[in-house]
Formats: structure tokens, C-alpha cells, sequence
């Protein structure tokens, strides 16, 4: 959950630490509330309270789901020092994971980190394909990879991605972009397949219409997606709907 930068609260993240150069928010992520993923968001805006240079002392631990998964994403935000300072001080708040801080570009400088750094690495951004994550795994430069169908483009390179993770002890964590229920059925589906137990990082549907679902599409409840049973993605695909919003195409000479 994006949240603004405020002056109002002490924090143990301001003493000493360079803020030049990062971002005005920082995505923190948390999931398994007892309502959905983003009243969850909400809440942790609104606990939150200000960027994480201005975190109130002893959040998040100290809200009302202490044993929460915590997961931070900097979205590419940090130098390898900023990076440094900043894990150094998130360390006691237990968190699960820290999201590509660095250019997803930056092999060595996540390698570098990771050695230095008490908090296990994600990355994102930095595996577009397969053999991206070969390359970080040579290098030692993750301990976790974000199985995300959106950004390998389907599911054929997903499925190849996540088997060479888990072929080279690498971790996986889910996550996803704001989907359709048929994007969401098939990262629901890459999970179970590879058996992702940490929650996942998704939007939900409750952003966009899926006016080509047939049916009540992917179902949630209680803050949980359950992975869809029928054929194929599970989700019935209304053809009638996917022909009314067909865009016209020019003749071609």
C-alpha cells in the first residue's frame, strides 16, 4: 500500500539515515487479514501513518497482527548503501523479505548486498526470464524469486522460472499485478502448482471489471482466492461478451 510521506511521527529510521535518492513511498505488503488483501492495505496505511522514514516506533510489531508476514518491496528505489542502512534498521521488525532494492540491473550490487545483509532477498523486476534468474543464482544474488505471470508473459515461462528455482533451492513467493479473474486464476494456478504457501502479493479483482467471465470468475473469502476447479484456468470465458468488445480493425492494402 502506497503511502504518503509525513513529518508527524518519530522514527528509529530518520536517525542517520540518507534519504536522498529514495523513494517518497515504499510498498509494504501485507496479507492474511481476516477480511480481504486490500481492506489489509488500508489498514496498514492507516497504521502506517507516513513513509518509512516516519514509522512510529515499534510498528509494525506492534499493531494488532504482530505475527503478520511483513513484506517489503522497494521497487528498484536504493543504492547498495541506502539499502544496507535501511535492512540494518528494518531487521528487528521480523521482516519476511525484502523486495528488489536495488536496479533490477544490478546483479552484483544485489550480490554484494545479499552477503551483507540480514533480511532474505526477493527479486521481480530483475527476472523477466529464465535465464535472468540463472544468471542471480550463479552470482548469489537472491534467496527468493517473485513467481509473477504478468511480468514472464504467460504461463509457459512462469512454469519454467519457478521448476528452476525450486531445481536450485531458491524460494518462491507469489505475486501479481491488478488482474482480471483470468490473469488472477492463472497465478493462483502457478502457485498451487508449485506449491506457494507464503501469502501472496495480489491486488485482487476489486479493481477491475472481468466483463468476459462467465459466472462468479475467481471466488474469495475471508481474505483467501480459492484456486479455480474447472477446466482449463477454471474460469468460464464469455465469447458473446469478448465479441461485443472486439476493436474493429482497419483493412489492410
Amino acid at each position: 500500500m502506497p503511502v504518503p510521506g509525513s513529518e508527524l511521527a518519530p522514527s528509529p529510521f530518520r536517525r542517520g539515515l540518507e534519504v536522498k535518492g529514495l523513494a517518497d513511498t515504499l510498498t509494504v505488503s501485507v496479507t492474511g487479514d481476516p477480511v480481504t488483501p486490500h481492506e489489509g492495505g488500508v489498514t496498514l496505511a492507516k497504521e502506517l501513518g507516513g513513509s518509512p522514514n516516519t514509522t512510529p516506533s515499534g510498528w509494525p510489531r506492534s499493531a494488532p497482527a504482530p505475527d503478520a508476514p511483513l513484506w517489503i518491496d522497494a521497487n528498484q528505489a536504493c543504492t547498495l548503501d541506502q539499502a544496507l542502512r535501511l535492512a540494518r534498521r528494518i531487521e528487528p521488525l521480523a521482516v519476511s523479505l525484502l523486495e528488489q532494492p536495488l536496479r533490477a540491473n544490478d546483479p552484483i550490487g544485489l550480490s554484494r548486498l545479499r552477503d551483507r545483509n540480514p533480511i532474505p532477498i526477493a527479486l521481480d523486476e530483475s527476472l523477466v526470464h529464465p535465464s535472468d534468474l540463472a544468471t542471480f543464482i550463479h552470482l548469489g544474488a537472491l534467496d527468493l524469486a517473485v513467481a509473477k505471470v504478468q511480468r514472464t508473459g504467460g504461463l509457459q515461462l512462469s512454469r519454467r522460472l519457478c521448476s528452476l528455482a525450486e531445481d536450485s533451492g531458491i524460494g518462491l513467493v507469489g505475486s501479481g499485478l491488478t488482474d482480471s479473474a483470468l490473469g488472477l486464476a492463472a497465478s493462483l494456478h502457478l502457485f498451487a502448482a508449485f506449491g506457494i504457501t507464503h501469502p501472496a502479493d495480489l491486488n485482487g479483482p476489486q479493481f477491475v471489471r472481468s466483463p468476459y467471465v462467465r459466472g462468479p470468475g475467481v471466488v474469495i473469502s475471508n481474505g483467501t482466492a480459492q484456486v479455480p476447479s474447472g477446466p482449463g484456468l477454471g474460469v468460464e470465458v464469455d465469447e458473446d461478451a469478448v465479441r461485443a468488445l472486439d476493436v474493429a480493425r482497419p483493412a489492410w492494402p
